[in-house]
Formats: C-alpha cells, sequence, structure tokens
C-alpha cells in the first residue's frame, strides 16, 4: 500500500483522482445498504492510512516521523480488524473485548517491527526506527516477547469464556509467527518477509475463521 502511495505522490494529479474515486467508492457502499452511523469509525483509520502514505500539500507523511511508523500500522490494522467489528456487533466494550484489542496490539507490533528489520538498509536514519534505535537481535528479542505476551493475554481471556475452541487456533498461530520471527534477520530475502511475514496476519484470520 505504502509503495503504491509513493508512486502515486510522484503524480499529484493522479493520487487526487484515485483518492477522489476511493472516497466516493466507499461513501457509496455506505448508502447502498441501510446506512449505519458504526462504519463512521473506521474515517479516522482511512485518513491515517492515506496519510502514512502520502499528505496532500506537505512534503512528509506520517510514516516520515521518528519512531511511529510501526505503531501507526499496527493501531490502524487493530482499529479495522478488532476494534471495528466489537463496535458494531456489541452495545458497549468489555474486559475480553479489551483483552481482545491489546492482545491483538502487542502481536501486530510484534510482527511489524520484522519489517523494520527488513527496510533497515533502505529506511533514512531520521526515521529511528527500532532495529536503528535497539540493534537487529534486541528487536528480534522485542518481537519475540510481544508475540508471546499477546499469546498470553488471548489465553487468558479465552480461558475465561466460552471460546475453548479457539485455543488450538491461537496456539497454532502463536508457534507459527515466533519461528519466523526467531529466524529474520537482515539478510533474509525481501520476499520472505513479503510472503512469509506478512502470510502470519493471514494465517491468523483464515485459522481462527475455521474454527468458528
Amino acid at each position: 500500500m505504502y509503495s503504491f502511495l509513493k508512486i502515486l505522490k510522484k503524480s499529484s494529479g493522479k493520487y487526487k483522482i484515485v483518492s477522489g474515486l476511493s472516497s466516493l467508492t466507499a461513501i457509496a457502499s455506505l448508502f447502498y445498504n441501510d446506512f449505519n452511523t458504526g462504519y463512521l469509525i473506521l474515517i479516522p483509520a482511512g485518513i491515517v492510512g492515506i496519510g502514512y502514505g502520502y499528505i496532500p500539500l506537505y512534503k512528509k507523511n506520517l510514516r516520515s516521523i521518528p519512531f511511529i511508523k510501526v505503531f501507526i500500522i499496527a493501531l490502524v490494522w487493530v482499529w479495522v480488524t478488532t476494534v471495528f467489528p466489537i463496535y458494531i456487533n456489541f452495545e458497549a466494550f468489555n474486559i475480553g473485548h479489551l483483552m481482545l484489542i491489546s492482545s491483538q496490539l502487542l502481536f501486530l507490533v510484534g510482527i511489524t517491527v520484522l519489517f523494520d528489520i527488513r527496510d533497515l538498509k533502505h529506511d533514512s536514519s531520521m526515521l529511528r526506527t527500532i532495529p536503528q534505535t535497539i540493534g537487529i537481535r534486541s528487536t528480534q528479542r522485542l518481537s519475540l516477547t510481544l508475540i508471546t505476551l499477546s499469546s498470553i493475554l488471548i489465553l487468558v481471556s479465552i480461558c475465561n469464556s466460552d471460546s475453548s475452541r479457539f485455543i488450538f487456533p491461537i496456539v497454532l498461530t502463536s508457534l507459527f509467527s515466533l519461528a519466523v520471527a526467531s529466524v529474520s534477520g537482515e539478510k533474509r530475502s525481501y520476499h520472505y518477509y513479503t510472503i512469509i511475514a506478512d502470510g502470519v496476519l493471514l494465517f491468523q484470520g483464515i485459522i481462527v475463521l475455521a474454527f468458528l
């Protein structure tokens, strides 16, 4: 997504056209069925997502702000895939929902920092990414720690509910994620991160859906 927006940035005309069409399509889809005001909660995520790659009238984007790149990606992903579904389907957030959101946030940050390792040779030193600040090995350990904490948090939440059928997919996803993080490194190919590390997110969704 970022690479696509980066290309569009070179042509403000194309960017305006794509942005305009995307916005109109999104608005039209909201009104195609009965409009649910709950969908408005997606607007902040959309604004941040676009701003991550390109902010009209400004030379910089959110990605260029030191330290926050990983957290922006994680927050937007969790907002759309976790906060939004809960907001739409439940009248109020409970402790189980908050534990799920926190778990997913830890998981996403743990996975996303791996891409900072991939981009280490290309990111400007001004970005001050996590690998640039604490090194590759420490970033790997951080990733493993966050994924482990995420797994513990969600398993505790599941054990205190009637969703025990999700224990196996969560454990399987955690083991797969830990394996991917443990063998990541600067020497890994671009395709490893694009297909394998990125695939962790898809794998998590597929295997959880399989147990619904």
